[in-house]
C-alpha cells in the first residue's frame, strides 16, 4: 500500500489522487499545485473536494523556485520547503511590497515515515546545513530569510565597581548590556550587576535549540561577510564583533520561523543539489495513466479529467 500525503489534523481524502504513485516513481515529492486554501475549502465542503484542489491556476497563483532559491529543512529534518516571495520583478528579485509563501517541495525519502504517512505541517521553520570545515558532518542551523545563518552570544551577569560598569555601558556596548541593581558588600562597598551578551558568536545549531530559542528574533546576529548563508564564518571570536549585526527591524536578514505553509508545489526537490525542479513530461505521463486522468488535470491546468 502506497504511502499517504496530509495535511495535519485534517480528515479529507485530500491524500490525493495525484501524489501517492509521485512519492516513489521519482524518489522525491512531485504534487500537482495544491494551494492550502483550497484544501480547507474541500474539508468545508467534501462534496467539493476533488475539485477545489485544483481550482488554482499554477501558472498564475503559485509561485515558482528559482534555481537561485534555497531548499529548507523542517525542525524535524523531514521536509524540504522554500520560502520566496510571491511576486518578482524582471531580474527575479521580489517585488516591492510583496508577501512571501512557504512551499513544500520534497521530503527525506530515507526516513521510515510513522504509520506509512507524510503529514504536512501547518507551519514550519527553516534551517539549513551548516558545516564548520569541508568533510565534517554538517549541522542544521537557523537561517533568515536572505538564506542568512543566525547567531547569537551567551547572556551573563557579572558584578562590577560602579566606574567598570559605567565604562561597558555607555562607552564599550551600550546597546546591548543592561545595569540590573547597585548593591554594597559586607564591607560597604559598592558594586553593580551588570547583565549582557558576552563570547563568542554561537552559531544556531538546531541540535543545541535550547540555548538559544529564547532569545528573541531581532536579537540574533546575521553575519555581514557572508550575507546568503553560502558557507560557514570565518571567525566567529568576540574580537570580530564588527563582521556581526543584530537582525534588528531587518526583514530581509529575519528568521525564518512558523510560517504558513501556503502550497504544496508543482516542483520537486532533488537531493544532494538543494534545488527545486519540475516534473517531465514522461514522469508526467507515467503518473496520469497511473491515475486514468489527463496530464493538465494532474498538473492543475483543467478541472477536466
Amino acid at each position: 500500500m502506497g504511502k499517504v500525503v496530509k495535511k495535519k489534523s485534517r480528515k479529507l481524502f485530500r491524500t490525493v489522487r495525484k501524489t501517492l504513485g509521485t512519492l516513489f516513481l521519482v524518489s522525491a515529492l512531485v504534487i500537482a499545485a495544491i494551494p492550502v486554501d483550497g484544501l480547507r475549502a474541500a474539508e468545508e465542503n467534501p462534496a467539493r473536494a476533488a475539485r477545489s484542489a485544483i481550482s488554482v491556476k499554477p501558472e498564475t497563483n503559485i509561485p515558482q523556485a528559482m534555481s537561485s532559491d534555497k531548499i529548507y529543512t523542517t525542525e524535524d529534518t523531514l521536509l524540504k520547503f522554500v520560502y520566496i516571495p510571491r511576486v518578482r520583478d524582471a531580474s527575479g528579485k521580489p517585488s516591492a511590497n510583496t508577501s512571501y509563501c512557504a512551499i513544500i517541495v520534497g521530503y527525506d525519502k530515507d526516513v521510515n515515515l510513522e504509520g506509512n504517512s507524510l503529514v504536512i505541517p501547518n507551519e514550519v521553520s527553516a534551517y539549513r546545513q551548516y558545516s564548520v570545515n569541508q568533510g565534517q558532518n554538517a549541522s542544521y542551523a537557523a537561517v533568515g530569510r536572505n538564506g542568512n545563518f543566525l547567531f547569537y552570544r551567551s547572556i551573563e551577569t557579572e558584578v562590577l565597581t560602579p566606574e567598570a560598569a559605567d565604562n561597558l555601558l555607555y562607552n564599550q556596548a551600550p546597546d546591548y548590556n543592561e545595569r540590573l541593581e547597585e548593591f554594597q558588600d559586607e564591607e560597604g562597598k559598592t558594586f553593580v550587576r551588570v547583565r549582557g551578551e558576552r563570547g563568542e558568536f554561537k552559531v544556531c545549531y538546531l541540535d543545541n535549540k535550547a540555548a538559544w530559542e529564547g532569545i528573541a528574533s531581532n536579537n540574533l546576529y546575521y553575519d555581514k561577510s557572508n550575507l546568503n548563508g553560502e558557507g560557514p564564518a570565518e571567525n566567529t571570536n568576540a574580537s570580530n564583533y564588527n563582521n556581526f549585526s543584530k537582525v534588528g527591524d531587518s526583514q530581509e536578514f529575519a528568521r525564518i520561523q512558523n510560517v504558513t505553509v501556503n502550497y504544496i508545489s508543482n516542483q520537486y526537490y532533488e537531493g544532494g543539489n538543494d534545488k527545486a525542479h519540475r516534473p517531465d513530461l514522461e514522469t508526467l505521463v507515467v503518473l496520469a495513466d497511473m491515475y486514468g486522468v489527463s496530464v493538465d488535470y494532474l498538473i492543475g491546468r483543467s478541472d477536466m479529467r
